[in-house]
């Protein structure tokens, strides 16, 4: 009993000098009421190509992150995401994931981040986009990535997704940048990429 009490006193002793307790409570409170004033969707299309310009076509050589803006959102990130590119800055800094839409639909509601994201090989490297739902009290509950653009060595695989309350539906699609002889060596670098048919398959809806 003895040590709870001075853990509790030590909290509020911490609260009260930094104001991080009563900062933390009214986050989570104004996160709650964003997502709860979010437009109602049927449907939400979680395509990279429509968040970021350009990103297919420059292979994402070109330096995009600066240029794709947030939403102001009270909402914190999660602590990470699946297939997330390790960076300096961690979840902080300049390239740190970015909260870009709102989404509301079915039971879903959350908020749409577009992060630095790796291949499980560790050698392909690129862009994703993912879902994060938040709890009651306005916490990080589940993540859910529905979009994803990698490239390595002149190929590269974008996937988008369609999503709502009653299904789900991923799309798949292949990248082509150079030109190739019939014993595979590059001849060039083509004048625009080429691009696979795409393929869509139905999944089993989020919740």
């Amino acid at each position: 009993m003895i040590e709870l009490s001075k853990s509790i006193w030590a909290l509020a002793v911490s609260c009260s000098l930094l104001g991080a307790c009563d900062a933390a409570v009214n986050d989570n409170d104004a996160c709650i009421k964003q997502l709860g004033e979010a437009p109602e969707q049927s449907i939400t299309s979680i395509d990279l190509e429509n968040m970021i310009p350009d990103l297919v076509e420059s292979m994402g050589a070109k330096n995009y992150w600066s240029s794709i803006e947030r939403v102001p959102t009270r909402c914190e990130p999660p602590l990470g995401f699946p297939n997330q590119r390790p960076t300096d800055d961690g979840q902080e800094g300049a390239l740190a994931p970015k909260p870009v839409a709102f989404v509301r639909f079915g039971d879903i509601s959350g908020l749409a981040f577009v992060y630095l994201a790796q291949g499980t090989d560790e050698m392909t490297e690129g862009v994703a986009a993912a879902i994060v739902e938040y709890d009651g009290s306005g916490h990080p509950a589940e993540v859910h990535q529905l979009a994803e653009f990698l490239s390595f060595e002149g190929h590269g695989i974008i996937y988008s997704s369609r999503v709502s309350g009653q299904s789900m539906e991923r799309c798949k699609q292949e990248i082509e940048y150079f030109e190739y002889a019939d014993n595979g060596d590059i001849i060039g670098e083509l004048a625009a990429p080429r691009r696979s048919s795409k393929t869509c398959e139905r999944q089993a809806p989020l919740h």
